[in-house]
């Protein structure tokens, strides 16, 4: 088996490659960090599916994706906000009890930020930098 074809930036259909998770399926194939183009989610997908076409980033191929893979390599972010979401910024919310401020941001299963702060803006800048650290988001 030669080394694997190079994708990552690469466009399928509605899915622009982000990179290699470097986890693999179960029958090997690599699967890929995938945005999709007319939402903006991340998702996964498997190199071999985006290769042979099967992975457009179609809502229907989406919702595959999201099922099929138990272990959720994607990332939990979407582009759009929950209609509960008060403070405006996706990640961001704050805890009555203990009267801080929260920010969150789940990559690859695991939660990378979990931070109080004291102030809306610390949270909002925390949240910001980890999007562009571990999403190299704007």
């Amino acid at each position: 088996m030669g080394s694997p074809i190079p994708i990552d930036g690469k466009t399928f259909g509605h899915l622009i490659v982000i990179g290699d998770t470097g986890k693999r399926d179960n029958q090997g194939n690599r699967i890929m960090l995938v945005r999709q183009t007319v939402t903006g989610s991340i998702s996964t997908a498997s190199a071999r599916a985006l290769l042979n076409g099967t992975a457009t980033g179609t809502r229907e191929e989406i919702k595959k994706l999201s099922t099929k893979w138990k272990h959720n390599i994607a990332v939990s972010v979407s582009k759009h906000k929950r209609s509960d979401n008060k403070s405006g910024v996706i990640g961001v919310r704050f805890v009555k009890q203990r009267k801080k401020w929260d920010a969150r941001l789940k990559y690859g299963g695991k939660y990378v930020l979990t931070a109080q702060f004291n102030t809306y803006e610390e949270a909002v800048a925390a949240r910001k930098a980890a999007e562009h650290k571990y999403l190299g988001g704007n």
